[in-house]
C-alpha cells in the first residue's frame, strides 16, 4: 500500500497536492503558450505598421516634405507658420517698438 496504514492519510494529501501542482503547471504552460502567440501577433502587427510608416514617409519625401517627427534635425517651418515664427524671432532679437514703449 501507500506507506502502510499509518501514512495513508498523509500519502493521500500529498497526492492531492501533487495533482493540484500539476494542474497549475498545466494552466501556466497554457497561459505561456497563449502569451507567446499574442506576442507573435503583436510583433507581426508592429512589423506591418513599421512598413506602412516607412511607405508613408517615402511618400512624404517624394512629395517634397521633410519628415519632421522622426528626423533628428528639426524641419524648416513653411508658409504662414514659418513667417510668423520668423517674425517672432526678429522681434525678440531687437527691441521692438512695443517693448520700447512699454519700458518708457
Amino acid at each position: 500500500g501507500e506507506g502502510g496504514g499509518e501514512g495513508g492519510g498523509d500519502g493521500a494529501a500529498q497526492q492531492v497536492a501533487m495533482q493540484q501542482a500539476k494542474a497549475q503547471v498545466t494552466r501556466l504552460e497554457a497561459a505561456i503558450a497563449q502569451h507567446a502567440e499574442q506576442l507573435k501577433e503583436a510583433n507581426s502587427r508592429a512589423e506591418v505598421l513599421e512598413h506602412e510608416r516607412d511607405e508613408l514617409r517615402n511618400e512624404l519625401l517624394a512629395a517634397g516634405l521633410e519628415a519632421a517627427p522622426w528626423s533628428s534635425r528639426p524641419s524648416k517651418p513653411s508658409g504662414a507658420a514659418g513667417a510668423a515664427e520668423h517674425g517672432a524671432k526678429a522681434a525678440a532679437s531687437q527691441d521692438s517698438p512695443a517693448a520700447a514703449g512699454a519700458a518708457a
